[in-house]
């Protein structure tokens, strides 16, 4: 075990570069939430939105798991902090991720109209949070 993951241990300079890691992997969580409700909006079964959506929860919950692990674990400072602030970094990364992940296959121009159709699981069933957007 590293010496800046002991318990009561500041963060040390030689444990930095993993950081970031935490970081990282919330991004590719959203990212993948957002490709599920991206792809929960363009489908048109009902069965397969709802697989689709089912897998959306499951991302989501990973995500919130990983948020509380990383907050309230044993790791060291830098890494709670790390992951606080990545909490409030990751949703608008993730929208510019999948936006880039658009246009390099090419759908780039189609990327606002299936922001607007994303389905995502709410309170009262499913609704469509950027229906507003031009």
């Amino acid at each position: 075990m590293c010496r800046c993951h002991q318990p009561g241990a500041w963060a040390r300079l030689d444990c930095l570069p993993m950081a970031p890691l935490p970081l990282f992997v919330l991004i590719a969580l959203v990212n993948v939430a957002f490709l599920l409700a991206l792809a929960a909006g363009q489908m048109e079964s009902g069965w397969s939105q709802r697989l689709t959506l089912l897998a959306l929860v499951i991302a989501q919950l990973l995500a919130i798991v990983f948020v509380i692990l990383a907050v309230f674990g044993h790791g060291s400072n830098v890494l709670q902090l790390v992951s606080i602030v990545g909490t409030f970094l990751a949703i608008p990364s993730a929208i510019g991720l999948v936006y880039l992940e658009y246009a390099l296959v090419g759908r780039r121009k189609s990327f606002r109209r299936a922001m607007r159709e994303s389905l995502w699981p709410g309170r009262y069933g499913v609704f469509k949070p950027f229906s507003w957007w031009p």
